[in-house]
């Protein structure tokens, strides 16, 4: 079991930024061995945040917009091994928060 924290940006349908933190803990499989790669599954749950700049609500009225859900996150990952503390790693999978679906794609270091 592991934790994980995401920060985003984009620009939403108003053109205002919306930035998003998701805060969640998740497991992760790791079936297939070879060498120092190794590859599986991951899934997990836990807190999303939304903060909208600017929102359009009717007319021409904008107000700001923030919000927070559930999330729910699972894709596949695979990890090359550095040492017995350090991985590159390497994710694909989608995300469920704020009641849509995302799509996310990370290349990081994990450190255990």
């Amino acid at each position: 079991m592991f934790a994980s924290v995401f920060f985003g940006w984009r620009d939403n349908r108003y053109h205002a930024t919306l930035f998003e933190s998701r805060y969640t803990a998740e497991l992760q499989y790791l079936p297939v061995h070879a060498g120092p790669l190794h590859a599986g599954l991951y899934g997990g749950g836990g807190l999303a945040y939304r903060f909208e700049d600017a929102v359009k609500l009717a007319g021409d009225e904008v107000v700001a917009g923030n919000e927070s859900s559930g999330a729910l996150i699972g894709g596949a990952t695979v990890q090359l091994d550095i040492n017995t503390r350090l991985a590159l790693t390497a994710r694909l999978g989608v995300a469920w928060a704020h009641g849509e679906q995302m799509h996310d794609a990370l290349i990081g270091l994990s450190v255990y």
